[in-house]
């Protein structure tokens, strides 16, 4: 810690003279221009870290997928709108009048998608694909009609075959 009189010197030493004789100590100067960029510093960290933190979050979906043959579901592609789709994972997770499979994917914002699911056959060669209709539900139940000639029906009416009826 230094001195009154070596503070004083320290200002002596800095000092300098306006124009209109007013005496300003440089230091003073200085630590003003200091406290004022690391306030601007502090700022820009924090909108930093609300950014990153903003970015690095995701959207999960998730729901389930029956076909009404009750055949296995083969494949599930994620079609976003306005993106490349995808495959993505699924797993058999019950019985329910057919086999209940669970399909999961996430994305950086919320987004429309529609899902192309494969009723039977191989993941390599579906024996009847299926189509839902474009959502934005990050929770979903589809039962598929992959029977042709089959009346499925949901809350807007018949569901074609080669559709699936969900929320």
């Amino acid at each position: 810690m230094w001195t009154s009189r070596q503070s004083r010197g320290l200002n002596r030493m800095f000092d300098f003279t306006l124009p209109n004789r007013r005496r300003v100590a440089f230091p003073t100067l200085r630590y003003a221009f200091i406290r004022r960029s690391l306030l601007g510093a502090a700022v820009s960290l924090a909108v930093c870290a609300l950014a990153a933190g903003s970015a690095g979050a995701s959207v999960p979906y998730s729901g389930t997928i029956q076909c009404l043959s009750t055949a296995p579901v083969v494949g599930v592609w994620v079609a976003p709108s306005g993106y490349n789709g995808f495959f993505t994972p699924f797993h058999y997770s019950g019985f329910g009048s057919g086999p209940i499979y669970r399909y999961t994917f996430s994305a950086t914002r919320p987004v429309a998608y529609s899902l192309h699911i494969g009723c039977g056959g191989k993941a390599s060669s579906w024996a009847k694909p299926t189509y839902t209709p474009v959502t934005r539900n990050t929770s979903a139940t589809w039962l598929c009609n992959d029977i042709p000639g089959n009346d499925l029906y949901d809350a807007s009416g018949e569901v074609a075959d080669g559709f699936c009826a969900g929320p």
